[in-house]
């Protein structure tokens, strides 16, 4: 069972507050609380935090830094996210043991209405600027392999490609980690490399370039599908596959599926048996291929 917080942050300063508050709260997570290893000033505009998850068994060790910075000229206050294999003090954000390259969250410097929802093993970020949805996953995924063939299945994807982009940046250089553009989203590999998950090629025009070699089914696809016959919404796993090394599927993102845009709309909820799901958008985006339904729990 994942735990969910939902609130609404003054600012990009705060909202990074309020993530370390709830991850290490042990009180909400019991055993699957995170621990905050490190909070890092770098200067007046920028911070490091450094955080462990437990797993599900408080057993593992699952690193994730979150660098918080602004530019108020270029009027951008983002997140970077990276997923690491251990951790060092004495070492920056960049230098962390076996860091991947940073995934861009970017934010505002006024209210931000949010939703985190955490376990363990990872956890998911949505954070609504103006009209756009902003969306992280940080932490591990559910592999198709065991645990000697992908010992550290981690998976870290932002929504923009550019660190210093702005939240309102209108093209496919723009998106979420479940639909990402290129050099967003990065899994790592079972020979512990980073490798790039892209949807599509970073392009600074309001056209997609499909991309089809490290990919996040089935939004790679451009699928026209509706309610079922009931009216109710059929959903797909959200799974990420590989023509590397003669091609490897994974696996799949925890909590997160695929659903039709049809009749659907962003902060929708999806009753399925007992579980409930959040409707969210890729970025500004609201075409039919543009959603995904997250897991509330």
């Amino acid at each position: 069972m994942a735990f969910v917080f939902t609130g609404t942050a003054t600012n990009h300063v705060d909202l990074l507050d309020k993530i370390r508050t709830h991850l290490t709260n042990a009180v909400v997570m019991g055993t699957q609380a995170w621990t905050e290893l490190g909070i890092v000033e770098v200067s007046a505009s920028e911070r490091y935090c450094y955080l462990r998850g437990p797993g599900l068994s408080a057993t593992d060790e699952i690193y994730i830094n979150i660098r918080q910075y602004e530019n108020s000229a270029a009027d951008y206050y983002n997140f970077q996210i990276f997923g690491a294999v251990g951790f060092s003090a004495a070492q920056t954000i960049l230098n962390q043991p076996g860091a991947s390259p940073g995934s861009c969250v970017p934010l505002w410097n006024t209210a931000i209405p949010y939703t985190l929802v955490a376990d363990g093993r990872h956890f998911k970020l949505i954070a609504k600027v103006s009209t756009t949805y902003q969306t992280a996953y940080a932490g591990f995924i559910l592999p198709y392999a065991t645990s000697l063939e992908m010992p550290y299945p981690m998976f870290v994807g932002g929504s923009q490609k550019d660190p210093n982009s702005r939240w309102s940046t209108p093209n496919y250089t723009a998106g979420a980690f479940f639909d990402p553009p290129q050099t967003c989203s990065y899994m790592r590999d079972f020979n512990g490399s980073w490798l790039e998950i892209a949807n599509y090629e970073n392009y600074s025009a309001n056209s997609r370039q499909e991309k089809n070699a490290s990919v996040m089914w089935p939004w790679q696809y451009s699928i026209s599908v509706g309610n079922n016959q009931d009216l109710s919404f059929g959903m797909l796993p959200a799974i990420i596959h590989s023509n590397t090394s003669g091609g490897n599927v994974y696996g799949e993102l925890s909590g997160v599926k695929y659903v039709s845009g049809f009749n659907n709309a962003a902060e929708d909820t999806i009753t399925d048996g007992v579980d409930t799901y959040l409707v969210v958008q890729s970025g500004y985006r609201t075409t039919i291929r543009d959603y995904a339904a997250i897991l509330l729990g």
